[in-house]
C-alpha cells in the first residue's frame, strides 16, 4: 500500500467497518462495536478492527471452512492439514497482519500524533510476503502552532504502536472469557498483537541494521534524554524484562487451539480452559509495556461466573528511573437485561510528575490519578441484535494504556451487534 493520508484512511476504514458489520454472524453473550472518539484511539482501533476482523473471517468460513473432506484416513489428514497451512500462510496471515498493522501505525502512533496537535499525518502499510515487505511506519505532519510538545508527550509519540497492540489483545481476550471460547482465526491475531513488544525488542536486540525510526532505541534514548541523570535503559535489560509476557496461559491455550484443535482436527474452536472452583472460573496472567515513566508489568486476574467477566490487574513499574505503581478493575456484562448491558471500571495509580503540551508547557504534580468510567450498549429491543454502544467517564491528567494523557473525559459512541 502507498502512503495514506490521516483523513482518508480513516474514512475509508470506517465504511468497511459498517459494511462487514453488517454480515457478521457472532457468538451469543458477545457483542462487537464499531465505535467513534475524537483521536480515533487505541480502544476505538482495537473495538473497529476486531469488529471487522471478525465480519471478514465469518464471511472466509463461509467458503474456505477448517475441513473440506472427511479426514479418517492418514493421507487424507495430511491433505486437510496442508490446506489448513496454506489457507493460513497465503490468506488468514495476510488479513491478520494488516489488522495489527493498522492498529499499530494508525491507531497507535497515529492516534498519540492527532492527541498532541499533529495534522496532516501519514501512515505506509504493507501486506506480508509473498505480497509485500511486511513493513509499515507513521510519519507526523505539522504541529498546530502555538502548540508546544512536552518531554512525556515525545514519550508517548514512540510507544503508540506497541501500546496499541498491547490494548487490542487485552480487547481480544475480554471477548473470548465473555464467549467462552477462542476461535482459530484468532490465534495469530493475539499472538502478534500481544508479543508486538517483545518481538520489537529482540528484533532490534539482534538486528545488524536498524532503520532510523526503530522504536525500542527511540524510546532508550528519548528516556534517558528526559531523565538527564546518566541512567539509560538497554536493549537486553528490556528484553529480559519482556520475558514475563510468557507467563500467560492465553499463549499456551491459542497455541494449542491453532495447532492441535484447527490444524490437525480440523475444528473452528476451543472451549477456553479455566481453573474451576465451583462455578467460578479464574486465570491469571501477566504482561508488558512501556510508560513514559519507565517499563512496567501488569499482575492481570480474570474471573468469570454467571456469564459475567470481572478482571482486576495490578501495574508495578521498573524503578530506574521513578517509582510508580497502579491497579484497575473491570467488569464486563455486569448487568445484561437483553436490552441493555453494562460494563464499569475503575483505574487508579500513583505516578511521578510530568508535564503536558499546549500553547505553554504545564506541569502535572506527583501523586494519585485515575479514572472511571462505563460501556453502555442499549438494543432497541430485547430481541433485537443491533443498538448503540456508548463508552462515558473522566479521567485525570496521568497514563493510562489506550487513553489520553491529559485529564477529561472518556467519550466514545456508534454501534453494537450481538447474537
Amino acid at each position: 500500500m502507498k502512503q495514506l493520508s490521516n483523513f482518508f484512511s480513516l474514512k475509508i476504514f470506517t465504511v468497511l467497518s459498517f459494511i462487514g458489520l453488517a454480515s457478521m454472524n457472532v457468538f451469543g453473550q458477545n457483542h462487537y462495536d464499531i465505535i467513534y472518539d475524537v483521536n480515533y484511539s487505541s480502544v476505538c482501533g482495537a473495538e473497529n478492527l476486531l469488529s471487522l476482523h471478525k465480519a471478514t473471517s465469518t464471511f472466509e468460513n463461509k467458503y474456505l471452512k477448517a475441513s473440506l473432506w472427511d479426514e479418517k484416513k492418514c493421507f487424507s489428514k495430511l491433505e486437510g492439514i496442508t490446506y489448513r497451512l496454506a489457507k493460513t500462510i497465503f490468506v488468514d496471515n495476510v488479513i491478520d497482519h494488516l489488522t495489527i498493522l493498522t492498529q499499530h501505525e494508525i491507531f497507535g502512533h497515529g492516534s498519540r500524533y492527532r492527541e498532541f496537535g499533529f495534522i496532516d499525518n501519514s501512515f505506509h502499510l504493507s501486506l506480508v510476503p509473498p505480497f509485500g515487505d511486511g513493513h509499515g511506519f507513521a510519519q507526523t505532519g505539522q504541529l498546530k502552532s502555538p502548540r508546544i510538545s512536552s518531554k512525556c508527550e515525545n514519550v508517548l509519540r514512540v510507544t503508540g504502536g506497541d501500546e496499541a497492540n498491547s490494548v487490542l489483545s487485552q480487547h481480544l481476550i475480554g471477548k473470548w472469557l465473555l464467549r467462552g471460547n477462542i476461535d482459530y482465526r484468532e490465534t495469530f491475531l493475539f499472538f502478534e498483537s500481544f508479543n508486538n513488544l517483545s518481538a520489537y525488542i529482540f528484533f532490534t536486540k539482534y538486528s545488524k541494521k536498524l532503520s532510523t525510526g526503530n522504536d525500542i532505541m527511540a524510546y532508550i534514548s528519548t528516556m534517558q534524554y528526559n531523565d538527564n541523570n546518566g541512567k539509560k535503559y538497554t536493549v537486553d535489560q528490556l528484553a529480559k524484562q519482556s520475558l514475563i509476557g510468557l507467563i500467560n496461559p492465553f499463549q499456551f491455550i491459542a497455541a494449542f487451539n491453532y495447532a492441535v484443535t484447527y490444524l490437525y482436527k480440523g475444528r473452528d474452536s476451543l472451549s477456553l480452559p479455566m481453573i474451576r472452583i465451583n462455578k467460578v472460573g479464574y486465570l491469571p496472567a501477566f504482561h508488558y509495556g512501556l510508560s513514559p515513566f519507565g517499563s512496567e508489568y501488569y499482575f492481570d486476574n480474570y474471573v468469570v461466573r454467571n456469564k459475567k467477566v470481572y478482571s482486576a490487574y495490578i501495574r508495578y513499574g521498573d524503578t530506574k528511573y521513578h517509582n510508580f505503581w497502579g491497579f484497575g478493575m473491570n467488569a464486563m456484562n455486569i448487568i445484561n437485561n437483553k436490552s441493555l448491558v453494562i460494563g464499569p471500571e475503575l483505574n487508579v495509580w500513583n505516578q511521578p510528575a510530568f508535564q503536558l503540551g499546549g500553547k505553554q508547557i504545564s506541569s502535572v504534580k506527583a501523586g494519585y490519578g485515575g479514572a472511571v468510567s462505563s460501556n453502555f450498549d442499549w438494543y432497541f429491543t430485547k430481541k433485537s441484535n443491533l443498538g448503540i454502544s456508548l463508552r462515558l467517564g473522566y479521567k485525570t491528567a496521568g497514563f493510562l494504556a489506550g487513553e489520553n494523557l491529559a485529564d477529561g473525559l472518556i467519550f466514545s459512541t456508534g454501534l453494537s451487534l450481538k447474537e
